[in-house]
């Protein structure tokens, strides 16, 4: 425990004197920023006993239940999505994925420039799924839908600034 306080501590002053003397090149700021994402992993992967991985603003857990993925942009290309349950055009905030014998689930969040309306008439009217539920809220929509062996509850919001929209849906694959 002491050899690593005295590692964290040099790490420390190195960062800070490196912050100070090339201040230009920022190689004290990437090195900060380095260290931070390493703790954090450490920490996190204490917390939920996951593989952690944090990089360039981009959070990934992975443990024996599933994976969460948070970032500005998550690539859906690793998840096996079903292709209507994407909103077109929208930037993919987040997606959870737990695997079970039963079923494949996942939660996913989207932002897109499109109004609340606009996002659930999308999943309204897919062609090939039944709306099971929809009702409104001040706030925005929910709708339901099935097709097949697959459903997806789907609402939809203005982000907390107001810009955007934020479409969370909740879809389930049953195997």
């Amino acid at each position: 425990m002491t050899r690593f306080i005295i590692i964290l501590l040099s790490c420390v002053a190195l960062i800070t004197l490196m912050q100070g003397c090339c201040g230009a090149c920022n190689l004290g700021d990437k090195i900060s920023e380095k260290v931070g994402e390493e703790i954090g992993e450490q920490i996190t992967e204490g917390i939920t006993g996951g593989d952690v991985d944090i990089s360039d603003g981009s959070i990934t857990i992975k443990d024996s239940t599933g994976s969460y993925q948070y970032s500005d942009d998550v690539d859906l290309d690793d998840y096996d999505l079903d292709e209507d349950i994407v909103y077109p055009g929208a930037r993919a905030k987040s997606v959870m994925f737990v695997e079970e014998d039963e079923f494949d689930n996942y939660s996913v969040v989207f932002e897109t420039d499109d109004s609340p309306g606009d996002a659930i008439n999308y999943y309204k009217n897919l062609t090939g799924w039944d709306i099971v539920m929809e009702t409104s809220h001040p706030e925005g929509y929910m709708v339901q839908i099935k097709k097949d062996n697959s459903e997806a509850t789907v609402s939809t919001s203005k982000n907390s600034d107001g810009d955007n929209t934020l479409v969370t849906v909740i879809y389930t694959e049953h195997k």
